[in-house]
């Protein structure tokens, strides 16, 4: 009977920890229906429309490192996976986005430093947030090889 139990139990362990476990999702930043997330690995946090209490859109695709937001505005900033590439920003008007829809005639970037630095000022956004894991993106994290 105990051996059975062992055989159970160790059988249920080693499912649980091979497959998605208590630590494959978690949700960064949250405002509204907004919210930057990673499922599976924190270097995929991206902003996503909350849809359901269970389903989400994403609005930005992954290496989400930063947020900031204003009632009319969300911004993030992006550092990508790739070792010396440079952080990118987008702004998404909040207010215009629509789920399921083409973003491209709406968002705001992908801008270099310097323009985000001119066009935040013109809408009045806060300084960016860190939200996750810093340097998980940008070429130095230990899960993808860097120094």
């Amino acid at each position: 009977m105990i051996r059975r139990l062992r055989i159970a139990v160790s059988c249920i362990a080693a499912v649980w920890l091979s497959g998605c476990g208590v630590f494959d999702s978690r949700v960064e930043w949250a405002s509204g229906p907004y919210e930057v997330l990673w499922i599976d690995e924190p270097a995929d946090a991206h902003l996503a429309y909350r849809l359901t209490a269970t389903a989400s859109t994403p609005v930005v695709n992954t290496c989400v490192s930063a947020v900031a937001e204003n009632a009319d505005y969300i911004a993030v900033r992006q550092r990508l996976r790739v070792v010396g590439a440079v952080e990118r920003f987008v702004i998404l008007p909040k207010r215009r986005y629509q789920p399921m829809a083409d973003t491209a005639s709406i968002v705001i970037g992908p801008l270099s430093a310097a323009q985000y630095a001119q066009v935040s000022s013109r809408l009045a956004l806060p300084a960016l947030t860190p939200v996750g894991m810093p340097d998980i993106c940008n070429g130095a994290s230990r899960l993808y090889g860097g120094p």
